[in-house]
């Protein structure tokens, strides 16, 4: 994932000159860009995957401390299936914050104003599932 990242910086910052206006458009700039979509897109779903995973493994290990315990078993059970449940919404609100792959991959396609409120709603269903999980390990 990092490296992802550490590879997109120089198009980044070209993008970003160009944005701002401090320097001019230059012949590679859509490549630039098609470039990022391509990181971007599983760098997100790879942060999310490790995030869960985590979760998860921290989940194993509370199993091993409440297993002589029925009640706290089947509440562990439940935030297993949220938790669960939760990080595959977190995968299927990336997929469908563009109205297509084949958009979401093409740079400029993936404006609309419903793709502009899926990303949102990607952005923070994803963020609140986080917390919420987080607090119902608590």
């Amino acid at each position: 994932m990092t490296i992802g990242y550490i590879c997109v910086t120089d198009a980044v910052y070209r993008i970003a000159e160009v944005a701002n206006q401090k320097k001019p458009s230059y012949p590679k700039i859509k490549e630039d860009s098609s470039f990022l979509l391509k990181i971007f897109f599983p760098n997100t779903l790879l942060l999310w995957t490790t995030l869960w995973l985590v979760k998860f493994a921290l989940l194993l290990q509370c199993r091993r401390l409440i297993d002589r315990r029925p009640n706290y078993i089947i509440i562990w059970w439940i935030i297993v299936a949220l938790t669960s449940l939760f990080y595959i919404g977190c995968v299927v609100t990336e997929f469908t914050s563009c109205r297509s792959l084949r958009a979401w991959f093409t740079v400029g396609q993936c404006w609309t104003a419903r793709d502009a409120r899926a990303s949102v709603v990607s952005l923070f269903y994803s963020f609140a599932v986080d917390v919420f999980t987080n607090l119902m390990s608590e």
